[in-house]
């Protein structure tokens, strides 16, 4: 028995409560009290300093099949206790109110005192049924009348014994029951699930015939459970997966029985739903977890919702109680508890229409994700996650000013949103809107902690981290979010992305084939046909190129394949793959995109030699989009071609994002690095460059920088120290399938022809001209590179 219960009389200030008589005193005095005001006393005193729900004490005041006006009768209670003990709500002294929690002593600290002795309590302030037992019993006048005085000592004797026995008695069998309603509140209390327990969210049931609750009412259990540590919510991906496997449609409704059945096959717990009906104008409103493999109810709770409009709010109000009794604990309960109207939005028609994008956006249909969630922000303005939606929306559309937008104004409302959320929302502000990487980083770093079984930010982590060059955090990352959410394309798409970066394409094609066979469907023709090139599968790359068309990401596979090719020295054929590209592009409206795929020409040609149409594609992207990271590409490729004053006015005109850390640490180092070789200052230029060290294998990169810093050491005379950036570079193909990496060949050639290494520098010249074999001969800087091996093979000799 706990130590809290061992004694039969509590002390607290002033005040004693004698749990066998179950009477209140107050320096000896008895205070008169309700019995239902008594229970509530004694179970708050039970619990020192924690939380009593409501919840809790009905079930302590009346069996399950009682029906009781609750709230009234223990607000009433509750008030009588307090004027008993000249408290008060506003300033409790011993009994404080959690609102829509329950209630918590607060009080002097609670003594145990050893037996009834303890307490100065006689048979003569005994309990009601007590007394009213004593006077059904003869009194000993009464026996004196018909005795001697003898005779009647001897049977006042025999009925003090009788009544002692009879009043001991009636002692431990309120002890007994006072014991017996502890463990029952305990076993009650006990944790239905562990947080390691899958649990599967179902539909709720909607008998209203009023379409708005579909789906909604769902979203706000999944979001306020989801908020909690505690629950180890089954995705969506899983739980479509499990449907697959049944022969049922990925969008069917999870309603009696087949929830408890898709929940068996998922491995979860218990199921978790709802219902709604109406009644009159009012709403009732249930929730209900199950068992999935007995089927047996183990939490229910029931509320009515006096109108429509209060649906929402009374559903939120029954969550935490419903969480409690399900074994979370009051500190998490308390910790991550948002009001409902600001972890979703006080409107259900807002509510209605983020549901609809989510599932659109489920099924794989972005664009029409966009409308939904667009039409859940027009009708609520203050729908914070929902402009956090879009704005993840817009970048994996590569429409990256619209999704700055929202992310901002996302961000500015991350207030009014549940602590998940908040998480969510301030990781994609950090990635999309500053693009500050290590609060991106640490953001994602700390959602996993607290979530540590959500795979989205471990995913999210990943592609930050590979898209930053931060591989050795990607990798792991990555692996971590296909573990935990084995059936998303999204997670085999980033770690198959992951494992390209990492020039480990051995695994990135292995992963990407794996999510094919598994009717996978995701970008990951965009990583096959670069693993092609670099296999030289020239098969594999006309069927990847084949499977992108018409598919939304046909723009950027054929602008991808353009820039592999370039790699290879097939100038030619590189030109009509980046029409192909820009052409797609701006038949869809993707302004944006075709830009990009106009720079990613443009510098290549610089560097090939063309330099008049280098500068006609500068111009060209600069017509579709002119952002200061269009300016920073433009300056590094005018900057190369010779035109340094131009690119020096573009440099500065870019330099308007303080806080992006790949903008100014690699966009703008490489254009202004570039500048500094132009007008022959190899060590600006390496100074220039020293930020983005950290960021070398980054997207934005693609081995700019890497040989850029070659270059100038070696133009700086620092041979060794040029030759350690080419090898990099060469090291690390998969994060620049570009012109760069078989220039750096050329490059790491130079240096050591530069430093006297004759015969490596020879075989470097031979890798790049095999790299080299098909390539267009007219390429000045093949012709160049023909012309130096010739010399030092001559020299050599």
């Amino acid at each position: 028995m706990p130590e809290k219960l061992r004694t039969a009389v509590v002390r607290f200030g002033d005040f004693q409560l004698n749990l066998q008589s179950g009477e209140l005193q107050k320096h000896g005095i008895r205070l008169r009290l309700p019995g239902q005001s008594l229970t509530i006393l004694a179970t708050l005193l039970e619990h020192p300093g924690e939380i009593v729900t409501r919840d809790e004490l009905k079930k302590t005041l009346w069996p399950e099949d009682t029906f009781v006006d609750f709230e009234h009768s223990v607000n009433s209670a509750v008030k009588r206790l307090r004027e008993a003990l000249n408290d008060s709500a506003d300033n409790p002294r011993f009994v404080e109110t959690l609102p829509r929690l329950g209630y918590r002593y607060v009080g002097p600290p609670v003594a145990h005192l050893e037996g009834p002795s303890a307490s100065k309590t006689t048979l003569a302030s005994a309990t009601p049924a007590v007394i009213s037992a004593e006077k059904q019993t003869p009194s000993a006048a009464d026996w004196a009348a018909e005795t001697s005085t003898s005779d009647a000592r001897e049977e006042r004797g025999l009925l003090q014994h009788r009544w002692r026995r009879w009043a001991i008695s009636v002692a431990v069998s309120l002890g007994l029951l006072v014991v017996a309603g502890y463990f029952v509140r305990q076993w009650r209390m006990s944790p239905v699930l562990a947080d390691t327990d899958l649990v599967l969210v179902s539909d709720f049931v909607n008998t209203t015939g009023d379409p708005v609750f579909d789906g909604s009412l769902k979203r706000v259990l999944v979001v306020k459970l989801g908020e909690s540590p505690h629950f180890n919510l089954l995705n969506e991906p899983n739980l479509r997966a499990a449907l697959q496997l049944m022969g049922r449609p990925a969008n069917e409704k999870l309603v009696p029985p087949v929830d408890r059945e898709v929940c068996q096959r998922a491995g979860a717990k218990v199921t978790i739903g709802g219902s709604i009906a109406a009644l009159g104008n009012e709403f009732v409103i249930g929730l209900n977890a199950k068992n999935c493999q007995t089927g047996s109810t183990v939490a229910h709770q029931e509320r009515r919702a006096p109108s429509h409009d209060q649906v929402l709010s009374t559903l939120g109000d029954m969550i935490p109680t419903f969480r409690r009794r399900l074994g979370e604990s009051l500190a998490t309960i308390q910790r991550f508890n948002t009001p409902i109207a600001q972890a979703t939005t006080p409107s259900l028609s807002a509510l209605k229409a983020y549901t609809m994008g989510d599932e659109a956006r489920l099924q794989d249909k972005e664009e029409e994700s966009v409308a939904f969630y667009t039409m859940a922000v027009e009708l609520d303005p203050n729908f914070a996650i929902a402009y956090a939606r879009l704005g993840a929306l817009y970048r994996n559309l590569s429409r990256d000013s619209l999704s700055r937008q929202q992310m901002q104004k996302a961000f500015e409302l991350r207030e009014h949103v549940s602590e998940k959320e908040k998480l969510y929302i301030a990781a994609h502000y950090y990635t999309d809107f500053t693009r500050e990487v290590d609060k991106s980083v640490e953001t994602y770093e700390l959602w996993t902690q607290i979530y540590p079984r959500d795979w989205i930010p471990y995913n999210n982590l990943a592609d930050v981290s590979s898209r930053s060059g931060l591989l050795d955090k990607a990798i792991p990352a990555a692996q971590e979010a296909l573990r935990l959410n084995p059936n998303s394309w999204f997670a085999y798409a980033t770690l198959a992305n992951a494992y390209l970066r990492a020039s480990r394409f051995a695994e990135a094609k292995a992963v990407c084939e794996r999510a094919v066979a598994e009717n996978h469907v995701g970008p990951f023709t965009n990583t096959l046909v670069r693993i092609a090139y670099v296999e030289g599968d020239q098969a594999a790359i006309d069927r990847e190129i084949a499977a992108a068309k018409g598919k939304p990401n046909e723009p950027l596979v054929l602008s991808f394949a353009a820039q592999a090719t370039t790699g290879l020295g097939k100038l030619r054929a590189a030109r009509h793959l980046f029409e192909l590209a820009e052409n797609v592009a701006l038949q869809r409206g993707q302004k944006e995109v075709a830009s990009n795929t106009a720079y990613d020409q443009s510098l290549p040609e610089g560097e090939l030699g063309d330099l008049s149409a280098a500068r006609s594609h500068v111009d060209k992207a600069l017509q579709w989009n002119s952002d200061p990271a269009s300016q920073a590409y433009a300056a590094l490729t005018l900057a190369r071609i010779g035109d340094v004053a131009r690119a020096e006015r573009f440099a500065k005109a870019a330099d308007v994002s303080p806080l992006d850390t790949l903008h100014n640490d690699v966009d703008l180092g490489a254009a202004r690095a570039a500048i500094q070789l132009g007008r022959k200052n190899p060590k600006l230029a390496i100074k220039e460059l020293e930020a983005a060290r950290p960021y070398d294998l980054s997207e934005v990169s693609s081995g700019s920088t890497l040989y850029l810093r070659g270059t100038a050491y070696l133009q700086a005379g620092s041979f060794k120290e040029a030759a350690a950036q080419f090898q990099r570079l060469i090291d690390n193909h998969g994060s620049a399938v570009t012109v760069y990496w078989p220039l750096a060949h050329l490059g790491l050639a130079r240096a050591y022809a530069q430093d006297g290494q004759t015969a490596e520098a020879l075989e470097k010249y031979r890798e790049f001209l095999a790299l080299w074999k098909d390539a267009d001969p007219e390429l000045p800087a093949l012709q160049q590179a023909r012309s130096e091996y010739q010399r030092l093979i001559k020299h050599g000799s």
